[in-house]
């Protein structure tokens, strides 16, 4: 991974603690299970982990649903995805189910995730001092322009490099044909940074020409997603009695 791609997804983890705070719903969850563990009759306790638990459960799927596709897979890389990308409501489910769990059990492995969690933030708050230390920040698109993000995955060229250059040619002349034809303007489209796995490129151009290609994906996206809600209806109307071969009843 790129050294500045890692600053900006470690910038990206810390900033996403401190906006879906995770940490501090566990630690009083587990304070919560220590009080029911101590005095088993303590409806206040019960009450309060209960809605401790749903609490955790709703900020980790707001945190979950914060992250992109590629930021998720960026993250699931450096170790984070089971403290980012975890679904704790499912976590809490599964601990409240269990019938052989004891509250005592559950607390030893909430505190288990807690404190490992904690470790793993810890080393995530040092790495990002270490960069800024050796002058590795994350890049500021330019006043005026902006960034997108491109993947090419590796079944598509299939290492070749003739191929990879294909399509490369390819993206460059789609990018080129939507910017002109809804920003009016031929992009200038600069490499800002390439990852490896695969082929991952971070280009710099117009914010013009990223609103452009913004709305031909969007528009992509809608017209796949009708298509499949129409060959769904379709499906299920070949599956009714009313539209068999042979039947003549209308619908009123």
């Amino acid at each position: 991974m790129h050294a500045q791609t890692l600053r900006e997804l470690v910038d990206l983890l810390v900033s996403r603690e401190t906006e879906f705070p995770i940490q501090p719903l566990l630690h009083r969850a587990v304070q919560y299970l220590q009080q029911i563990v101590s005095n088993p009759q303590d409806t206040n306790s019960q009450t309060a982990f209960a809605q401790t638990a749903q609490e955790t459960g709703e900020v980790s799927h707001r945190l979950i649903a914060s992250f992109t596709d590629a930021q998720a897979k960026a993250a699931t890389e450096i170790g984070a995805a089971p403290y980012f990308l975890e679904d704790l409501s499912a976590l809490f489910g599964r601990l409240s189910t269990e019938n052989q769990l004891t509250p005592a059990v559950m607390r030893d492995r909430l505190t288990a995730l807690r404190d490992t969690r904690a470790e793993y933030l810890d080393r995530l708050t040092k790495l990002q001092q270490l960069l800024g230390s050796i002058g590795i920040d994350a890049p500021t698109p330019e006043p005026g322009t902006a960034q997108l993000g491109v993947m090419i995955p590796r079944i598509l060229f299939s290492n070749e490099l003739n191929e990879f250059g294909k399509e490369l040619r390819t993206l460059s002349n789609v990018f080129r044909i939507i910017c002109e034809a809804y920003a009016k303007e031929t992009p200038v489209l600069n490499i800002d940074r390439i990852s490896t796995s695969d082929p991952d490129f971070l280009l710099n151009t117009s914010r013009e020409a990223v609103a452009a290609i913004g709305q031909a994906v969007q528009w992509v996206l809608d017209t796949l997603l009708l298509v499949l809600q129409i060959r769904r209806v379709r499906t299920d109307l070949k599956n009714t009695r009313l539209f068999r071969r042979g039947n003549s009843q209308v619908v009123r």
